[in-house]
């Protein structure tokens, strides 16, 4: 069910906003991190969390944890399970750059990431939001294109959506 508002411990696992620290809720689907400050980023696994948001944080930057999928080219040890079936996205670093990929339909994980692979991906952190049989899954996504147009991912609107991934040109 969608929230009515927007609070830092809604968040699954630990993460930082504009350079503070929040503790969000514990889940075990947190065997990863991606961070982002000064323009670079980092993953990394559960571990390195700590450290990587912290360092994050002191220089304004931001993170979040999700189940990681991919790290420096290897398949991570990701708790989902790889027959789930899903809409399945990713935030990914390909050729040095970052990128969203998203299924264009329901697939296993397991597909997705030998996809990734194939497309050359090298670490990816996932940005799954529901089960596509789900009465209320967390599937919206758009992103704007060059032009300033709206592209969805997914089209499902949920009431109280409040995860977002936002970069700034």
């Amino acid at each position: 069910q969608g929230l009515p508002e927007f609070k830092h411990d809604n968040i699954a696992g630990s993460h930082a906003s504009h350079g503070q620290l929040f503790n969000g809720y514990q889940s075990s689907y947190c065997t990863g991190v991606f961070t982002w400050a000064d323009g670079q980023c980092a993953f990394g696994t559960k571990s390195d969390a700590a450290q990587l948001l912290q360092d994050a944080a002191a220089r304004g930057g931001s993170g979040f944890m999700q189940d990681l999928l991919m790290l420096d080219g290897d398949v991570a040890h990701y708790k989902r399970n790889k027959h789930d079936t899903l809409c399945c996205r990713a935030l990914c670093r390909r050729d040095g750059k970052l990128c969203v990929v998203s299924s264009d339909k329901p697939m296993t994980l397991e597909h997705f990431v030998d996809a990734l692979l194939d497309y050359g991906v090298t670490d990816a952190i996932s940005l799954t939001m529901g089960m596509p049989s789900s009465s209320d899954p967390w599937d919206y996504a758009w992103y704007r294109d060059n032009d300033g147009n709206v592209v969805y991912l997914q089209e499902h609107i949920n009431d109280g959506s409040t995860n977002w991934l936002t970069f700034y040109k």
